[in-house]
């Protein structure tokens, strides 16, 4: 009895495993044997009654010439019933969710990992492996490598949701319509001399346009957030947010007195504000965040969860984080230069400004001279340096205007100094290129004896990094040399 039950026991495992190995065999040979790849992509699609639906969508929108062309693609194909009930009228629309099923390359499964990819209709869709199984933006291949003579199509049971670009979530949200009129108060309608056909010169021989305008952004051309090429981390503040900012933050910050605020003032924060809450080319999560992140504007961007009430919103372009609170940095609240037809005093500091622990490579406060108010730099032997980068390194207070408040444009940069040296030589430079050697004779520079260096002529660019380098220039050995700089001046000047 037990011979013949385990005799019929090996016979049932036998049979299961054969059919397991025929249905096996048979999506094996179905979508991975050569019999297709004499045809062309829509060919393959046609041939297959499950996709006539999709053909039928292909063909309105035109990318029925795209399949049977020479160039591979690859193509995902929901089944019949997964678009439900579309617009057919609205061919713009139509475009948009067809082409983002085709990408203008060949991928085939055992290629597919964690990526962005472009899509045809320039929409970027998010590829992954999930368990082992591949995914196109959260919807999982129910079929794949189905081979033609130019490309390669991969089945989905459904179709998937588009995902908006940061910029249409902003739009679209009327909890976000405060930061949405900011952006689209940053239109402007501008010359473009690719477009503008010259029609001639006039009479001091100047090429003269027949002008076209388009528009353009500043916010968005920095930004990117309504660019599918590009990755933004956005966080992104509500109505109620920015409005306590506003009548709370801002006016504290800048003496309490609102009728001593003014439009510039008021301008001024936006454009920092809104610079200050994106990451550029990355795309974070809520785990990803860190106490370290450097903004859009340059500045620290410190966000935790607690901040944030609605995380990882994943877009098209980036991911959004909905903040309830936001810690702000003093540089937002700095008035700036809105002129350069004046002297501007970058370090006119005060004592208090000083950092309470540096080391022997930074600007250290003096301890042996009666120099209460000034940063000392420490050039104690023949090539020593010490680079400041005056946008973040100076510990500026909030009333001190930094780098990023100057208006672009050339400027004599005057340093206020004195040194203990008998004899040095300064080398400066401006962004790593050299702009001044100034040699410092026996005495002319003295403990009790400040005075005004001309270093050269710069160019402060807009939103631009600005460090000054100093060097210890003598050609021998030489004993230490301490700067001690009350003030760096900028004062206009003319393009050298």
């Amino acid at each position: 009895m037990y011979l013949k039950y385990k005799s019929k026991h090996f016979f049932s495992v036998f049979v299961l495993f054969a059919m397991l190995v025929a249905c096996t065999d048979k999506f094996d040979d179905y979508y991975n044997n050569t019999q297709y790849e004499g045809s062309n992509l829509l060919q393959v699609l046609e041939s297959q009654p499950k996709y006539s639906e999709f053909v039928e969508l292909i063909k309105i929108t035109g990318y029925d010439s795209v399949l049977i062309s020479p160039n591979n693609y690859t193509v995902f194909a929901p089944i019949n019933g997964s678009f439900g009930q579309l617009n057919r009228n609205n061919l713009d629309s139509l475009k948009l969710i067809v082409g983002s099923y085709i990408v203008p390359s060949t991928i085939y499964d055992n290629a597919i990992t964690n990526q962005r990819i472009a899509t045809l209709s320039g929409k970027y869709m998010l590829l992954a492996k999930v368990g082992g199984k591949s995914v196109f933006d959260n919807v999982e291949l129910s079929a794949v490598n189905l081979r033609s003579a130019n490309g390669v199509i991969h089945e989905l049971p459904t179709a998937v949701v588009l995902r908006k670009s940061i910029y249409e979530i902003i739009k679209t949200n009327p909890n976000y319509s405060t930061f949405y009129s900011y952006i689209r108060s940053n239109n402007s309608m501008v010359f473009n001399k690719d477009l503008s056909p010259i029609v001639g010169v006039d009479s001091l021989g100047r090429t003269v346009y027949d002008t076209i305008r388009t528009l353009q952004n500043t916010y968005l051309n920095q930004i990117g957030i309504d660019k599918e090429s590009e990755v933004t981390t956005l966080f992104i503040p509500t109505n109620d947010l920015i409005n306590t900012i506003f009548t709370t933050n801002f006016v504290a910050a800048l003496g309490g007195d609102v009728s001593k605020i003014n439009h510039i003032d008021t301008t001024q924060f936006k454009s920092k504000l809104y610079r200050h809450i994106a990451l550029l080319n990355k795309s974070l999560n809520s785990n990803q965040l860190t106490s370290a992140m450097k903004s859009a504007l340059g500045t620290n961007l410190k966000v935790s969860n607690s901040d944030i009430t609605n995380p990882d919103i994943v877009a098209s372009n980036g991911i959004c984080h909905e903040l309830s609170s936001l810690q702000l940095v003093d540089y937002l609240f700095q008035r700036n230069v809105t002129t350069s037809a004046q002297d501007i005093n970058l370090l006119k500091l005060e004592k208090t400004s000083f950092p309470t622990s540096v080391t022997s490579r930074q600007i250290v406060k003096p301890s042996t001279y009666t120099t209460a108010g000034l940063f000392q730099l420490n050039l104690y032997s023949v090539g020593r340096s010490v680079t400041v980068d005056v946008c973040e390194n100076l510990p500026l207070s909030l009333t001190a205007k930094d780098w990023r408040g100057v208006p672009p444009g050339y400027y004599n940069v005057i340093l206020n100094f004195f040194s203990d040296a008998t004899c040095c030589y300064l080398d400066v430079a401006y962004n790593n290129v050299n702009v001044s050697k100034q040699s410092i004779a026996a005495g002319a520079y003295r403990p009790t004896t400040k005075q005004d260096l001309n270093i050269g002529t710069i160019y402060v660019p807009a939103f631009g990094k600005v460090t000054l380098k100093f060097t210890n220039g003598a050609k021998s050995i030489s004993t230490a040399v301490n700067l001690y700089i009350d003030n760096i001046k900028l004062i206009p000047a003319v393009a050298p």
